[in-house]
């Protein structure tokens, strides 16, 4: 995930690219500071299908993510995908190749 802030009027630039997923495109987002927690809403398109056959879908994106920025949540629902599809990014770490 990468993610590319803009200091202008409180303003975000996010994208977060998967393989399987598709581009999640987010062309601005409203962020506000809130104690210790920086919240995020916002919204914007993703491409997704097989090969060829892609189709941009819209999405709306909530989140927080501390000032300390080891712990957040991220939330992409495309209520137009396959009946409504929602995506939640947490930190972790992803599991070894050797763990059953």
């Amino acid at each position: 995930m990468e993610t590319v802030f803009n200091e202008i009027q409180h303003s975000v630039k996010n994208w977060w690219a998967s393989l399987l997923l598709g581009t999640f495109n987010v062309l601005k987002a409203n962020v506000t500071k809130s104690g210790n927690d920086y919240k995020f809403t916002g919204n914007g398109t993703v491409s997704m299908g097989m090969e060829s056959n892609k189709k941009d879908y819209a999405f709306t994106m909530t989140g927080t993510i501390n000032t300390m920025k080891d712990s957040f949540s991220i939330i992409f629902n495309t209520p137009a995908v396959m009946g409504g599809l929602t995506i939640t990014l947490l930190p972790g770490n992803a599991p070894s190749a050797t763990e059953k």
